[in-house]
């Protein structure tokens, strides 16, 4: 009498595979470990995209030439947030919805210490879901940012980050670390698919 296989599961557990389950995924040691740690940066990343973003706030003294004749130059106070700009808003958002399900989808990773076939395939569309949302994103906050270093003056959109350069740096930096956390959201599907695929076939 035949007696059903086994193969070794995640942290070298060894898995079933008889006819009445086929719901496991059997994960080696170094692939778990990997997507643990990619895990990890995708919650530092959007972390540190939102203190980045966060901390670009400016007040700065601005010189607005009135262009008539006889008037003096007029010095206005200008202040810069991110809450004023309907792009950078949204990248705020997406960041913080990436990074806390980052951390939620962590702690299931770590409770799956069974590798459920149905709970990989569940984190693998959320983590094209949040990918999906991050690149969104960057894409409406680059766009943002290449009109504040250049302007469109048919439009009326000014330049202003030869005044506010120091908030324009950071809203760059932060730009490209969320950029750097999508990377890491595909590279974490492309891991976790080719994990499933190898337990299906």
């Amino acid at each position: 009498m035949e007696t059903p296989s086994s193969k070794p599961g995640m942290d070298g557990i060894e898995g079933n595979e008889s006819g009445a389950t086929g719901t496991m995924v059997a994960t080696s040691p170094i692939m778990r470990s990997s997507i643990l740690l990619l895990r990890f940066l995708a919650i530092i990343t959007p972390l540190v995209a939102i203190v980045v973003l966060a901390v670009s706030k400016k007040t700065e003294i601005v010189n607005y030439e009135t262009y008539l004749p006889y008037m003096p130059v007029i010095f206005v106070e200008g202040h810069i947030k991110w809450q004023y700009f309907s792009p950078l808003v949204f990248f705020m958002v997406s960041n913080i919805i990436a990074c806390v399900y980052a951390a939620l989808s962590m702690v299931l990773s770590i409770a799956n210490r069974s590798g459920s076939k149905g709970l990989t395939f569940f984190l693998i569309v959320l983590d094209m879901t949040i990918m999906a949302l991050l690149f969104s994103a960057n894409g409406a906050a680059t766009n943002f940012n290449v009109i504040a270093h250049t302007s469109i003056y048919k439009v009326g959109w000014a330049k202003f980050c030869d005044v506010f350069g120091y908030s324009c740096r950071f809203v760059t930096a932060s730009i490209g670390v969320s950029m750097f956390g999508s990377l890491i959201f595909f590279l974490l599907i492309v891991l976790s698919m080719v994990n499933l695929y190898k337990n299906l076939i």
